[in-house]
Order: structure tokens, then sequence, then C-alpha cells
């Protein structure tokens, strides 16, 4: 692997039609769902750090991403990256602000996937793109650094109309899709195809000091398929009401082989491990829809069903100067989701307007886990070890937010009342927990100039643990090292207070946001030394956080036909330690963005992003960086060439780095994000 330059490993990829499909990942693709009631219209639009409009609404900011040289290319990750206050892993994680805990949603509602939604959700079905860092109580209230809300295309012309696309790249990358519209009187319907396969690779190093002097150096391969296939028939009842049935069926499988020489005090060997994971998931869903623009009412009842499974395998080989321990696990996960949402908003009199709504949802996860060990030298957990794990969650939900003048103020007070009711069972031991959560909003606007704006907002928030963390059972084992569930972690609640000022002066934008957090009940990865030296890895609650600071926006032209934008968030965190004690520091996040329009449509973006230190309760991550180019050549009015180049001086990695009086280790992992893409785009 080459260290500098582009090396000749880089994809070349070709889009022969329509959107281009996105990064492969063996996730679940998105659930296209209907758009939440529509927020109050925007009494401000202000250009920042893109060549779209941005939206500035009392309780979020509203990104069209038409303008961007990748919109018709790229992946949402990629769009997500240049946002103010949004950053992306080199694992594709998504932070706002540098806190993990977000939430991605798609047309209001969250993908089966989850936030890895935007590894596999393409540039081009993407309409427009909603930030909130303090979102009102109408939102589900999981996610304390906040929310962003991807708004997907829904507009088809008369007639039928298509895409066919294909992508191939010099490291074995292939794509190939297709979709089919119809619209004709009442009738809709939309028929889409899929098919991507995708390899990927990287390095990475271990070092363990304590409890055992350990190192493991290596790296990994494998690639991906993934298969969609979706239907969505729509029909308009009246001029004011739409049924909408979908169906969708998607399959994924990716293997990886790691690779890598281990070497400790008590063992040296090289080890193989070989992966394969399938993953499944078949949806339907039914939406009625009413908007009446005569009352100005608005109401939407979607119901939706989702079976998952995935199945995973593992089988590693250790070969030791006294012989080979072959051993490996295999893990089933399986249940269904079954959600019902309603959400009414109303406009009335003197620019007073009512949202409502309501929310049930279900999960029911099963997970089935076996372990095999057989050869010269015993694996790390008993040959025949079967372990099983049920978890239910139920969460029942209603919420209301009123928005009204009061003077030179617009107020916008919200509640969300929340029933949780959860129940986990593993290896005879049970428990559960059952509670009742209010989550209040408030948010106040007032408009200083024709251009300035003044906000103000509370929110409280929560991450609720994934129901897989409360397995009290071992998860994952290796000859060093132990993974074990938490059938005592609590949710983490956090109350977020913002204050923000925002200018823009034709070509020129301004804006400063406050914001103080606090978390209560923190959640995080312990790493504990346990029996014969082993590592224990297992979540806990750490106790309170404190998180204030500062976000900086400004975008200004700089020559003619080149204008820039800094986006920056100044963070004075305080955070646990396991002693019990505090540690206090300061970290930072941002991106600058360089562009260039030309007379002809061209288009010239130059993107760098950095994410400083952060520190968690025994250890850190450390600062990652990447550097981006993309170029834009419009050919004809209906093709355009996009070039881009991304982490252009490999800066793009994962560290972490655990320091405590029991456990002393750096971990490493630097994929290989350096790939040149060449693109054609047809739009019809």
């Amino acid at each position: 692997m080459n260290s500098g330059g582009i090396s000749a490993g880089m994809a070349v990829a070709v889009v022969l039609a329509g959107p281009a499909a996105a990064q492969v990942a063996s996730q679940s693709p998105p659930k296209p769902a209907p758009q939440n009631p529509a927020p109050e219209k925007p009494t401000q639009v202000v250009v920042e750090g893109r060549r779209a409009e941005v939206n500035d609404r009392i309780d979020r900011r509203v990104y069209d991403i038409k303008g961007d040289p990748q919109a018709q290319t790229g992946t949402a990750a990629e769009i997500l990256g240049k946002l103010p206050s949004v950053q992306i892993s080199p694992a594709g994680k998504v932070t706002l602000r540098g806190d993990p805990g977000v939430t991605v949603l798609v047309d209001g509602k969250q993908p089966a996937a989850g936030n890895a939604i935007i590894q596999t959700l393409s540039a081009a079905d993407i309409d427009r793109i909603e930030v909130m860092t303090n979102p009102s109580a109408q939102y589900a209230p999981d996610g304390p650094a906040g929310i962003i809300n991807i708004i997907t295309k829904k507009r088809h012309p008369l007639g039928l109309s298509g895409t066919v696309n294909a992508r191939a790249s010099t490291i074995g990358e292939l794509l190939s899709g297709g979709s089919a519209v119809f619209t004709r009187g009442a009738w809709s319907i939309d028929s889409r195809v899929r098919y991507i396969h995708s390899p990927y690779h990287g390095t990475r190093l271990y070092v363990q000091t304590r409890p055992d002097a350990e190192s493991q150096t290596g790296g990994w391969r494998g690639d991906a398929e993934n298969l969609l296939g979706n239907l969505n028939i729509a029909y308009k009842l009246t001029d004011h009401s739409t049924f909408t049935l979908e169906g969708q069926d998607y399959r994924a499988r990716a293997k990886t082989t790691e690779f890598g020489h281990l070497a400790s005090a008590a063992r040296t060997y090289d080890g193989v491990n070989q992966s394969a994971i399938t993953n499944g998931q078949r949806d339907i869903e039914g939406v009625y829809d009413i908007n009446d623009d005569s009352t100005g009412a608005h109401f939407t009842l979607d119901a939706d069903h989702t079976d998952l499974d995935t199945l995973a395998r593992n089988a590693e080989t250790d070969t030791y100067a006294a012989g080979a321990a072959i051993y490996g696990t295999r893990r089933a996960t399986w249940g269904p989701e079954d959600d019902l949402k309603g959400d009414f908003e109303r406009d009335l009199a003197s620019g007073q307007e009512l949202t409502a709504g309501f929310e049930l949802d279900r999960r029911i996860t099963h997970i089935d886990r076996t372990v095999y060990s057989v050869g010269a030298v015993p694996g790390p957990e008993p040959d025949g070890f079967h372990h099983a794990f049920l978890g239910q969650r139920s969460v029942y939900s209603a919420y209301a937010t009123w928005q009204a003048p009061a003077g030179r103020w617009t107020v916008q007070p919200g509640l969300r009342v929340e029933w949780q009711r959860q129940a986990v069972a593993a290896d005879g031991l049970a428990a559960g927990d059952n509670r009742v959560e209010l989550y209040p909003s408030l948010h106040l606007s007032r408009d200083l100039s024709k251009t300035a704006k003044l906000k103000l907002s509370y929110a409280r928030r929560v991450q609720r643990p994934d129901i897989a963390d409360y397995d009290p059972g071992v998860t994952a084992a290796t000859p060093f090292s132990r993974d074990l569930g938490n059938p005592g972690l609590k949710p983490s609640n956090t109350d977020s207070w913002e204050a923000a000022y925002s200018d823009s002066h034709k070509d020129r934008s301004y804006g400063a946001t406050l914001f103080y957090r606090v978390t209560h009940d923190l959640q995080n990865a312990e790493h504990a030394a346990g029996p014969g030296g082993l590592v224990v890895n297992r979540p806990v609650n750490a106790g309170r956080a404190d998180y204030g600071g500062v976000d900086l926006t400004l975008k200004a032209p700089l020559w003619p036909h080149w204008k820039y934008t800094l986006n920056t968030t100044l963070d004075d965190a305080r955070v646990p330690r396991l002693d019990g004690a505090a540690r206090s520091f300061f970290s930072y996040t941002g991106n600058g963005i360089l562009e260039y329009d030309g007379t002809h449509g061209d288009q010239v973006q130059l993107t760098a992003a950095v994410t400083g230190r952060q520190y968690v309760i025994d250890g850190y991550t450390d600062a990652t960086s990447h550097v981006d180019l993309t170029w834009q050549h419009v050919l004809t009015k209906k093709v355009s060439l996009v070039v881009s180049a991304s982490d252009l001086f490999r800066g793009n990695r994962s560290v972490l780095v655990i320091d405590t009086p029991a456990v002393a280790a750096r971990r490493r992992m630097q994929p290989f994000d350096q790939v040149l893409r060449v693109a054609l785009a047809w739009k019809k």
C-alpha cells in the first residue's frame, strides 16, 4: 500500500444514467417513508458554505444540496461531511460537534440500518437535509447530540420515466441498477432494482502494555454484495388525500479475511479470521396522507412492519509452535419491528401553528450464538457453547407543539410523553424496565433586522442502549479478551441549551451558536482487567458529563468566481473517569470549503475536515483529518462529468488509546480511503 500520493488501486467509477448508487456496506438500505408534518414557513434564507440555500427555521436548519458538485454521483456521507457541525469518521460514524449520539432519519423515520444508512444512500436520491442540534418535541428524543433528517425526492413527471446506471472501478467495484416510474391519472407506480459489489481493505496495529505486553499487526480485506428490490404504489383518493403501499426486499452479503501476527509473553502465533455475514430485510408499509391547503391541515398515518435477520459466521485459525487452534462462532440475529405513527399539523389564526401526534413502536430481538473449537490447541471458549438472548422493547409516545407570535418573538413550546416497557432474558436470567418519561422542548426566535436573527432553545434528549447491550452473556471472545453485555445499563438523559445568532448580507453570511449540555448516566465502553490477564470489555454508566462551547460559521467571496466557507466547533468538556474523578479537556471539529464556479457551469470544490482529540472514560480517540477534491464539468444540458479524489493525504484513520491502571493499549485502524472516482451523470 502506498503511503503518499494517489495509489494505483484508486477506484475509477462510471455512472451511465440516473442517480449513482452509494458506497456499499453490509447494512440495510433506506426505507422511503412519508415526511413529517411540514414545519413553519422559512423566515430567512441564507447561503452558508455551499451553493444551495439554507433555510433557517425556528428548530432546524434545512440544506438544499442540489448545487453541490457531488449531488448526482456522491453518497449521503460525502454530502453530510461538508455541513456545519457534522463529521464523518473513517468507519462512517456520524457525529454532531464531535458527539456520536446523533440520530439519522430518512423522511422523518429511523431506517433499519440506523446511522449506517449514509453509506448506502445515493446523494442523487436526496432532496434536502435537515440538521437539528436541539430538536423539538415533535421528534423522538433519541440522540442527545441531535437529529439529521434526510428528505428524499418524491416528485415524478407524468407518463413513463426511469433511469439505468452502472459503475466499475479498478479495485473491482461493480454497480448496476435501474428504476421505472409510471404516473397516470390518480396512480403512480415506482419500482427500483439495484445490485452492488464492492471490495475493501485496510491495515491495523494493536499494542498493549497492561495487563500483559502484547502486540498485533496485520490488516483486512473483503468484499460485499447488495441486492435491493422495491415497489411503491400510490393512489390519489381525492384532491387532498393519497394512499401509498410500499414493499421492499433487501439482501446483503459480506466476506472479510483478517490476518496478522500476534505476540505476547504467554504466546506468539499467526492468526487468520474469516467472517461471512448475510443480512436480510423484508418490509411492507402503508401510508395515508391528507393535505388540505385551504385549511392548512396536514395529517399522516403510517403503519410499517419489518422483518430483519442476520447470520454471522467467524472461523479463526491461530497457528502456534505447538499446533493450531481452530475455532469459530455462529451468531444469528432476527426479529420483527412494528411501528404505527400519526402526525397532525394545523395553521391557526394570527400566525399560530399546532402540531400533535403519537407513535407506537415495538421491537423484538432474538440472538442465538454457538461456539465450536477443534485442533491441537483449544480455542478461547469451550466447544459446543450455546447462548440465547431475547430482548423486547415497546415505546408508546404522544407529543404536541404550539407555535405563536409573542410580541417581537416567535415561541414554540412542546412536550413529548413516552412510556417504555422493556424485558430481556438470557441463560436463565431475566430483567425488565417500565418507565414514563417527559421530554419538554422550548424554542424562541426573533428577527433583529432584515438579515439578522436570534434563536434560543432548550430540549431534553435520551440515549437508549441498544437492546443487545443488556445481554448478560459473553458476546465475543479472543485469546486475550472477552466482550460482555450489562443487564444493569441505564439510559442517558441530556439537557441541552442553545443561543444562536445568524446574519447574512447578499453573498456573505455569519453565524455563532453558544451551547451547553449536561448528560446524566453517561454510557461508555469499559476496558477492565479480568482473570488470567484477559481484558474484559462491556458497556457501563460512568456518571455526569458536561459539554459547552461555540459553533462558528463564515461564508464570503474570495475572488471573482471563488468563495470560501469556514465552519468550526470549539468545545470545552468535562467527562467522568473510571476512578470516580473527572477529566476536563478542550477539543475542536471543523471543515473548510474552497469553491470555484465557472461561467459555463464548471465547479471545483476543495474540502478539508478535522476532528480533534476526544476523551472517554478510560482514554481518548486521537485527531483525524481528510482533504477531498471534486471537479464537475458540464458536457451537455443533461450530461455532466464529475471527478473526485478523497483523503489526499491519508489522514482519515481511527486511533483509540486506553490508559488506566489496569489496562494500557493503543489501537490504530487505517482503511483504504484514498480513491479516485470518475463519473458521468445523466439527468432527464
